[in-house]
């Protein structure tokens, strides 16, 4: 298979004598299938794909070489064809990751562009989404393997007159499944047949995994650019073993986690099709690690507290634990430092960076709350902005400002292309910036440190959830005037969602009515609130709009009025707002009470807490 389109694009960005030779091949080829086909022509018998089944043991163990993976990921991309579909289009993938369903998420990026969406969305939300893109077919998996997800698929094409095809072998489907349709195939591509660079390889959802969602498109060169930067800074060696049980609809798991170890020609162990929800697979996840080798490791810091608790002792063969998604704890990476002389390097991007677009280096020990320094492809900086959102001056070194972010794997836009312009800044040479809506800054060594961020998400273990959802859901109650949803800190899952509401003049209802309705409305179980809590006026700004800070930092009090004792109450807790945004919380001197608990959940939500009046030894900060 000969290579078509732009080589050497990388030159701009790296030294390709840097590189070893696996990588710059990979970045000479123009898109997916090319890479695909180099890696099955030079290692074709190497294992490819460890897929695990969620049992007792290796019974549901499926094993995969390049050469079997590769001819029927191009097998699928020809079946796509077959069902009358022309090359280039979007495939919704409502799929899991089970061997069948990854042959089908690759293949339908070689036949176009696949679309994994959370199939927890509501049937509605399905809809939106799939005529957005438009959908050429929708991907499923067998009632067998998800009776839920299966009928809504089902539902759905039967809604849209679009096709539906299974993607595990089901005797019993009613539907055409790709390995039915697929057989008899041939498993080479022609090269008519092979996207450019700049073709779309995948559409993600995103801005949140509720309400409707943007959806980011990537091309065969920002996905590219986004796996080999990441892969620069964490281990590009052919001999990784990289494990996933991240869900593809997230860039996480869809290329980082996956495409990723391909592109490399690494091995790659699919934690069963349900992923770190498989729960007798996860209660012997370090067994498995040793059985198969795993060596890297790539999680939301939910995944790495339960892993870490659950440590049996005995030989571990991981190397790089690699953490991104959401804040990560401090004080987990120094437990995994503790226990494993390594710990965890954080990294910090987004779907529209087609991954990470800074990380610690696992050359180096991770630094403890920093996302790290720009990775290979990415240029970042902090600007200061204008109430409009212009740029008014880029930050210097420990000066607050947005995260900007420019570079080969920056997105080429949303389907919209009125939202892909409002995501962009332009600074005083015509260049063209992504905002992130983060706020950050960078120190003295080049780290990036965030600080907050603009954009009205709240995220629970990894899992984006659009506050404005909640809201809307709320709000259909007629009692109901105003609702307000935050992050509700938790020491687990790093946020849940609250939401704060005031009553319209004349109505009664309880809290407790409003959190049952709240709840049932849920767009998907994650975004069900777990407090519902009536306010008389919710805070506002001079312009009249809801100051959501200060709901934070009420949420906060909620969530550590638990923890402090009864004797000492509430009130001698000191719960700030501070100028630039952040909370702070002080602490009468340790002497007072026994506060340890409090302490140790402030670490876990990495907020800044001091001790007042200050211990002997000094002020205590986390």
């Amino acid at each position: 298979m000969t290579t078509t389109g732009r080589t050497g694009w990388y030159r701009d960005w790296v030294d390709p004598d840097t590189l070893p030779m696996h990588v710059r091949e990979a970045l000479e080829a123009p898109n997916l299938a090319s890479i695909l086909e180099l890696r099955r022509r030079t290692t074709p018998g190497k294992t490819a794909l460890i897929a695990l089944a969620d049992d007792e043991n290796d019974r549901g163990c499926t094993y995969l070489s390049y050469e079997d993976l590769v001819c029927a990921i191009f097998r699928t991309a020809r079946a796509f064809r077959a069902l009358g579909q022309s090359r280039y289009k979007a495939v919704l993938f409502l799929g899991l990751p089970s061997p069948e369903g990854l042959i089908a998420f690759w293949g339908a990026q070689i036949f176009g562009s696949v679309c994994p969406v959370n199939p927890m969305l509501s049937a509605e939300q399905l809809h939106r989404l799939a005529q957005a893109i438009p959908a050429a077919a929708i991907v499923a998996p067998s009632s067998s393997l998800s009776p839920m997800i299966h009928a809504k698929a089902i539902m759905l094409g039967e809604a849209l007159g679009c096709p539906v095809v299974i993607a595990d072998d089901a005797a019993d489907a009613p539907t055409p499944t790709l390995v039915r349709l697929a057989a008899g195939l041939s498993g080479a591509m022609p090269e008519s047949d092979l996207p450019s660079g700049e073709d779309i390889v995948a559409c993600f959802p995103t801005g949140g995994t509720t309400g409707l969602p943007k959806i980011a498109r990537l091309s065969h060169r920002n996905q590219l650019a986004g796996i080999i930067a990441t892969a620069l800074i964490h281990d590009p060696a052919p001999e990784i073993v990289t494990a996933n049980g991240l869900p593809l609809f997230h860039v996480g798991g869809g290329v980082i986690a996956t495409t990723r170890a391909l592109v490399l020609g690494q091995t790659l162990v699919q934690l069963s099709p349900i992923g770190f929800r498989a729960t007798r697979l996860m209660a012997r996840f370090w067994d498995a690690a040793r059985t198969h080798a795993i060596s890297q490791l790539i999680a939301v810091p939910t995944v790495f507290s339960d892993l870490i608790d659950r440590w049996p002792g005995g030989a571990n063969p991981i190397r790089y634990f690699i953490a991104g998604a959401s804040k990560l704890p401090a004080q987990l990476s120094a437990r995994y430092e503790a226990q494993f002389g390594i710990g965890v390097h954080e990294g910090y991007g987004m779907t529209e960076c087609s991954g990470f677009a800074t990380g610690n280096a696992v050359s180096t020990p991770p630094r403890a709350g920093s996302a790290g320094r720009p990775l290979p492809f990415y240029e970042v900086r902090t600007a200061a902005t204008t109430p409009a959102g212009a740029i008014r001056h880029w930050c210097a070194p420990g000066e607050r400002g947005r995260v900007l972010v420019r570079g080969p794997a920056v997105f080429t836009g949303y389907s919209d292309a009125a939202r892909t312009q409002e995501k962009f800044l332009i600074d005083a040479n015509e260049v063209r910036w992504l905002d992130t809506g983060d706020l950050g800054s960078f120190d003295a060594q080049g780290d990036l440190w965030l600080t907050g961020r603009d954009k009205d998400i709240i995220i629970r273990g990894g899992h984006n959830i659009d506050a404005t959802s909640i809201e809307t859901s709320l709000l259909a109650h007629p009692a109901v005037a105003e609702a307000a949803a935050v992050g509700l800190p938790d020491a687990r899952v790093g946020e849940l969602p609250i939401v704060f509401a005031t009553l319209a003049t004349g109505q009664t209802v309880t809290e407790a009515d409003l959190f049952a309705f709240a709840r049932a409305r849920a767009e998907e179980p994650a975004a069900a609130p777990v407090r519902v809590i009536i306010l008389d006026t919710l805070p506002m700004t001079a312009m009249n709009k809801i100051f959501k800070p200060e709901l934070r930092r009420r949420a906060l009090e909620f969530a550590i009025e638990p923890l402090i004792p009864a004797e000492l109450g509430l009130d001698a807790i000191q719960v700030l707002l501070e100028e630039n945004g952040d909370l702070h919380v002080r602490i009468p001197s340790r002497n007072s009470a026994d506060l340890t608990a409090l302490s140790e959940f402030l670490c876990r939500v990495s907020v800044r807490h001091s001790w007042t009046p200050a211990p002997a030894q000094g002020v205590s900060h986390a």
